[in-house]
């Protein structure tokens, strides 16, 4: 949609190795797409052809998510609580924090643990 045709090799890429769903991209409707954006790259109406565009209220525009507070769930469908993490997600190529749990193995609190023992 913004005519980025050096991108087009990668899109093509992803479509054939199936990562974009086949309902969602296929390379004549990119083609398409790519040739209405480099030859009317100022015209908006391609954005709201395609239903995208400005949010003028988001608590308006997610009203259709309707949550309800008191079920802790959504009205119109099942919460599958299975994909929730059980523990945190942490990445293990940052520093380990003060709070963090000690890399030793010991169970304490690295500032309780080994923070002091830094050299």
């Amino acid at each position: 949609m913004l005519g980025l045709r050096e991108l087009a090799p990668l899109v093509h890429r992803a479509i054939d190795e199936g990562r974009i769903p086949e309902w969602m991209a296929r390379h004549d409707e990119f083609e398409q797409d790519l040739a209405d954006a480099e030859q009317r790259p100022a015209d908006i109406a391609r954005f709201e052809e395609a239903h995208l565009g400005y949010i003028e209220d988001v608590v308006d525009a997610l009203a259709w998510t309707e949550y309800d507070d008191a079920m802790g769930q959504f009205a119109d469908e099942d919460f599958d609580a299975e994909w929730t993490p059980t523990e945190p997600v942490r990445n293990p190529l940052r520093h380990v924090g003060r709070n963090d749990p000690c890399p030793c193995g010991s169970g304490k609190k690295y500032k309780k643990c080994c923070l002091g023992n830094r050299a």
